[in-house]
């Protein structure tokens, strides 16, 4: 009942790492139904980065999630490319709460297309200006080539639906 602008999909860290392909289905099956309203919001997606205990990297969750924003036609707000331009700090928590400020400037310097030091609210206009300038270095850089290679059994290699389908033994990419 409720007309959203804009909806923000964060990955769960672990299908990010272990099971790229489901998270690919995930949001193509959520865009699918953001794009049914009559009215619809635009979906983006939030680059985050690996916890410190992780063993991932950034650029596993650049290509992740490029490759699944690119194919659906989908903004990406990269927070993980800004934070680990920031030297990648990993602190108690996680996120930090630079990195927290971090994932929020890189949503709005994706949605309004400057930084978040322009907007009311003040928290560090210097970390805001370097976020904007990750987030329009990377709108329209390359981001990966070739076929992904990560070995998993959700492997999204040249699938073309964008629809996942279900059978008592799974789903198709279970089959």
């Amino acid at each position: 009942a409720t007309q959203w602008d804009y909806i923000i999909l964060i990955g769960d860290p672990y299908t990010m790492e272990y099971l790229p392909g489901l998270y690919a289905q995930g949001v193509a099956t959520i865009a699918g139904e953001v794009a049914k309203s009559a009215n619809p919001a635009e979906v983006i997606l939030l680059m985050p980065w690996p916890a410190a205990t992780s063993s991932s990297t950034v650029a596993h969750y650049k290509e992740v999630v490029y490759r699944a924003g690119r194919s659906g036609g989908l903004k990406v707000a990269p927070a993980g490319l800004a934070w680990q331009q920031e030297d990648g700090v990993h602190g108690t928590t996680h996120p930090t709460t630079n990195g927290a400020y971090i994932s929020a400037a890189s949503i709005y310097s994706s949605i309004f297309n400057e930084s978040a030091g322009q907007s009311t609210y003040s928290y560090n206009d210097t970390l805001a200006d370097s976020v904007s300038a990750v987030v329009n270095a990377n709108k329209d850089a390359q981001q990966y080539t070739g076929n992904f290679s990560f070995q998993n059994p959700f492997l999204p290699v040249n699938g073309k639906s964008r629809r996942p389908q279900f059978t008592n033994y799974g789903s198709s990419t279970e089959d």
